[in-house]
């Protein structure tokens, strides 16, 4: 009788240590997935249910290191898109800190790109337009377009900002980002165009109210001497010929205008 139970007692400790090894074994497993770390598997050579167990355990291991890659690539091609655009881009959590902020953002804004990660938008920029943008996108949920101007230590720059909210997958609010494009040439430009058209407008006006006198004074005065006939008509050809040369200074600026803006 003693034996037996000797026995029963060995056996079931073999029993209980063959499947506490291997399930002690899965549940290390099974930490290390928790911690990020799908680089483990489980060796279980069993037929069992226990060996099933093991399998689906590195199933799942696989499959999430897998998906984990892909995300990664996925989000490297973001991120090498975004650093390499022209235009800025600015992404603001719920609490408007800053999670991305490319290059081209950093050089419109005067600071670094990478030391303002995780600040407060704030906290890095003097704009309180800027700042005020991402308050209206958060608060009211809805996009914002803006034309300001944005002062740094080196520049001053007309920038036209494009924001809007971001949610999850769920349709939770998440942030806000933001595209900066640098418009401060085309303002430049603009000016210049503004300027030129008023000018040329009171240049016109010069030629033209000089021409119309002298062609009402030939027409009026029907006893005009040939010398004062010849000299009207000579200032007339002069008025003519500087009308000319706006017109074609006109169209030469029209055509530059429209090259510039292909």
């Amino acid at each position: 009788m003693a034996i037996s139970i000797l026995v029963a007692l060995v056996l079931g400790f073999i029993v209980a240590r063959g499947f506490a090894k291997p399930l002690t074994a899965m549940t290390a497993i099974a930490e290390y997935m928790s911690g990020g770390n799908y680089n483990q598997r489980v060796s279980i050579e069993r037929k069992d249910e226990i060996g099933s167990l093991g399998k689906a355990l590195n199933k799942m291991a696989w499959s999430s290191h897998e998906r984990l890659e892909i995300i990664a690539l996925d989000n490297n091609k973001l991120l090498a898109i975004l650093s390499g655009m022209v235009e800025g881009v600015i992404a603001v959590d719920k609490s408007e800190t800053i999670i991305h902020l490319n290059e081209a953002a950093a050089r419109i804004l005067g600071i670094s790109s990478k030391e303002n990660i995780h600040r407060r938008i704030w906290e890095v920029t003097y704009s309180q337009e800027l700042c005020q943008v991402f308050s209206v996108a958060l608060n009211e949920k809805t996009e914002i377009r803006r034309k300001l101007k944005i002062v740094t230590s080196s520049t001053d720059q007309i920038v036209e900002i494009h924001a809007s909210p971001f949610r999850d997958a769920g349709g939770e609010l998440v942030g806000a980002v933001a595209i900066l494009h640098d418009v401060s040439e085309l303002e430049r430009l603009e000016t210049i165009r503004r300027d030129f058209v008023a000018n040329v407008s009171h240049e016109l006006k010069t030629p033209i109210t000089a021409i119309h006198g002298l062609v009402e004074t030939l027409i009026d005065d029907e006893e005009m001497s040939p010398e004062n006939h010849h000299l009207f008509l000579t200032k007339t050809m002069n008025q003519t010929l500087r009308l000319s040369a706006i017109v074609s200074d006109l169209l030469a600026f029209s055509a530059l205008s429209q090259r510039d803006s292909i």
